[in-house]
């Protein structure tokens, strides 16, 4: 939790919308590696997702 805060505090204090991308992106990066198989994520109220495999790293295009 102290993390999510710390991370928090950084997006309100990012100065430009490039630091802002960069620590939003890393939120993300190290949210996904918490994620494992046969998770299941709720999106909305009537969509469910389910990953079946988890890749721990994306490759070097972002995809």
């Amino acid at each position: 939790m102290a993390a999510l805060t710390a991370r928090a505090d950084r997006l309100k204090d990012a100065r430009t919308i490039e630091a802002f991308a960069k620590e939003y992106q890393a939120a993300i990066d190290e949210s996904l590696k918490t994620i494992e198989a046969n998770t299941e994520l709720n999106v909305g109220n009537s969509t469910t997702i389910v990953i079946r495999e988890p890749k721990p790293d994306r490759d070097a295009d972002g995809g």
